[in-house]
């Protein structure tokens, strides 16, 4: 056959660079996707612990002192009533939305630890166990004494 001079298109050797170079493309941006996700989980959490810090704020100002790490009625008491406890000053004052959830409240009676995720697993459970790999925690630890409010990643956990 015949070639014409005019005759234009592409060759097989510029074809397959083209797709070799859309599929490294394509695989870079699924990496950066997965990373999106990820931020966004530890964005959601790191905001659950804002949150858990305003509470504190405002149980200290409602009771005009740190509340105590005494393990509390259980009730949202933001007022004069009820007792100056972590639990009913803040823990239970906390709710959280968006896929952001609170796991339960540990040791009221020495120091109050509890646990934000983003997944549905440690809704109200206790312990430092993170559940599914795709989960994102932070274990949040109020102490008394000097109402410091601590924000760390629990042993073993993806975040």
């Amino acid at each position: 056959m015949k070639m014409l001079k005019n005759e234009k298109g592409f060759t097989l050797i510029e074809l397959v660079l083209i797709i070799v170079i859309l599929g490294i493309l394509g695989a870079v941006a699924t990496v950066q996707f997965g990373n999106i996700i990820r931020d966004s989980k530890d964005s959601s959490v790191v905001g659950g612990a804002a949150s858990a810090s305003a509470q504190l704020a405002i149980g200290i100002n409602a009771a005009k002192t740190l509340p105590t790490a005494t393990a509390g009625t259980g009730n949202c008491n933001t007022g004069t009533g009820g007792d100056n406890s972590f639990n009913d000053r803040v823990y239970s004052c906390l709710s959280f939305t968006g896929g952001v959830f609170k796991g339960g409240l540990e040791n009221p009676t020495t120091t109050n630890n509890f646990n934000i995720c983003t997944g549905a697993a440690c809704a109200g459970a206790t312990g430092t166990g993170c559940g599914s790999i795709t989960e994102r925690f932070v274990r949040v630890t109020y102490t008394s004494t000097t109402g410091a409010l601590a924000v760390t990643s629990p042993t073993g956990c993806a975040s």
